[in-house]
């Protein structure tokens, strides 16, 4: 049975306070994901309301079809509302995504330059141990491509 842990000498309040320093900077509900996600569902539910809306001016009698026909309208123009909020959304999803990608490409390019600095750490290391002339000279080489590769990361290339 898991218990949740309250000894901390602290009321509820100030838990929650707590709790609020350690959370992330945004609220969970406020990220561009879950709005984007928030507005196409609701953009779903108005049309899945003005379907049965549109299917109970089919079924009911002619009294109400008048009440129905004009929820019909309202689920159209809140609907054109909800998408154009949506599709903006969309874009900035997609802008984010590119940044995103570019961020780690070049992330990408420093862990090989970094990788290739350690694998030279480590034949200099070799060398320094056999004293092998040859395995200097390949430090030199594994060095400079490391710093190569370090430059290019650093013009984002």
């Amino acid at each position: 049975m898991v218990r949740m842990i309250t000894s901390w000498n602290m009321p509820p309040s100030m838990i929650g306070k707590a709790w609020l320093a350690i959370s992330p900077p945004w609220p969970r509900s406020s990220r561009p994901s879950a709005r984007f996600s928030r507005t196409w569902a609701a953009w779903q539910a108005k049309s899945s309301r003005q379907n049965l809306s549109e299917l109970a001016i089919e079924l009911v009698p002619e009294a109400l079809k008048a009440s129905f026909a004009a929820d019909v309208e309202r689920y159209k123009k809140e609907k054109e509302a909800i998408k154009v909020e949506a599709e903006k959304f969309e874009a900035a999803s997609k802008a984010a995504d590119e940044r995103s990608a570019e961020q780690l490409d070049q992330h990408l390019r420093w862990a090989q330059a970094t990788t290739l600095m350690q694998i030279s750490i480590a034949l200099a290391a070799i060398a320094l141990l056999t004293k092998r002339r040859w395995m200097v000279n390949m430090m030199f080489g594994v060095i400079a491509v490391g710093v190569l590769v370090g430059i290019a990361a650093w013009l984002h290339y």
